[in-house]
């Protein structure tokens, strides 16, 4: 087996299933910078290691899932077939790149996305891109991400792409056997049609925009279920009496996967996500997704009015729309739902190990050539 290291900030839940799956298939060891996020519930930690040894290195937090570990370079000595660095923004992966590079070791830079800004400092465009071409190889979630690292110097020939995922395949539902009356009646849902949007109540987030939108339907029998913790000010104020928007605060990952299944559409309003892995997870579901154009999963997953539709950010009017149009189509709402099925199936831990496992013979292949560093 591939003894492989694999570096990272924190033990997400998402990461931690696919290091267990990952570890199934090779000798894996897995560097964290912290053991937990700041902003993040406690739910974590009901994720634990399994079939990979976790290392939790010793440093200092410069921010709520970054620190500085300059022990990361011990580990990066020994005899390792694949060297993967999650991310480059935290100082512990940039004194790992740079070490790796001092002493030509070659590595993969793992980039869960990325959206080329529309406006940049200089001098912090070039130190990304100082650092991002310093890596033998790039694996990212999809085309936007590709664009890029390539924007930042990387080869597009040494650039592989895999499936993002949080989700397994046999959590992907049946729509045939899913009753919604009745885990509407379970989840206390009073609504005929229900929206449900998942993420932090941040401003990032944009679950302004969701309850501006629900405020215009509130004459429709739609709920609007905004799942993340507990609502600011700010929220509660946008809410006002409307009756028909409920905040609900963070949930185990089963009662959350009952709302997806329960719901009729699925909104992310995001204002920029690397990724957006609730997207995933309401695919699974059978949801047809609403979200904008800075999302990368949005981006590389949904197609407008087969399994849902891109928005511009921060329009609110074109929600409105998109939701009207769809929720009370029932022939349309069928046939996005059929489709979000069919896409989430390319996007499950079982494909997205597969992938790594191919990319990483490639890495190893490429080592081995003499005029390969």
């Amino acid at each position: 087996m591939k003894k492989v290291l694999f570096l990272t900030n924190v033990p997400s839940p998402y990461r931690v299933c696919f290091f267990n799956e990952l570890g199934k298939e090779c000798n894996l060891t897995v560097l964290f910078e912290l053991n937990n996020s700041s902003e993040r519930n406690t739910l974590w930690q009901e994720f634990k290691a399994e079939n990979y040894e976790a290392i939790f290195l010793k440093g200092k937090r410069t921010d709520v899932d970054k620190a500085k570990c300059r022990e990361v370079k011990k580990y990066l000595v020994k005899k390792w077939d694949v060297i993967i660095i999650g991310g480059y923004s935290s100082p512990t992966q940039q004194i790992a790149i740079r070490y790796l590079k001092r002493k030509r070791i070659s590595f993969i830079l793992n980039s869960d996305g990325g959206i080329i800004p529309k406006k940049e400092f200089f001098l912090k465009k070039w130190y990304k891109r100082w650092i991002i071409k310093k890596a033998s190889m790039y694996i990212t979630t999809g085309e936007a991400s590709v664009r890029q690292l390539a924007y930042y110097g990387a080869n597009l020939q040494n650039i592989f792409v895999y499936p993002f995922t949080s989700v397994y395949e046999n959590d992907i539902i049946d729509l045939d056997l899913v009753d919604k009356i009745e885990l509407k009646r379970k989840l206390g849902i009073v609504e005929d049609l229900t929206v449900v949007s998942v993420g932090s109540f941040i401003h990032r987030k944009g679950m302004d925009v969701v309850i501006k939108a629900a405020e215009q339907l509130k004459d429709k029998n739609i709920g609007f279920y905004i799942i993340g913790g507990e609502p600011n000010e700010e929220l509660l104020s946008l809410k006002g009496n409307n009756e028909k928007i409920h905040f609900v605060s963070h949930i185990f990952k089963a009662e959350l996967m009952d709302y997806y299944k329960a719901s009729d559409i699925f909104t992310l309003m995001t204002r920029y996500e690397i990724w957006g892995l609730v997207i995933n997870e309401a695919l699974a579901s059978g949801l047809p997704i609403i979200t904008t154009d800075m999302c990368n999963a949005g981006l590389e997953m949904i197609r407008n009015n087969e399994n849902g539709y891109v928005i511009p950010v921060d329009n609110i009017s074109i929600l409105v729309q998109q939701i009207e149009e769809t929720i009370f189509d029932t022939e349309k709402l069928s046939k996005l739902q059929q489709n979000a099925i069919g896409v989430a199936k390319h996007y499950t831990y079982e494909k997205m190990v597969s992938r790594h496992l191919e990319i990483f013979e490639e890495f190893v292949f490429n080592k081995k050539q003499p005029n390969k560093k």
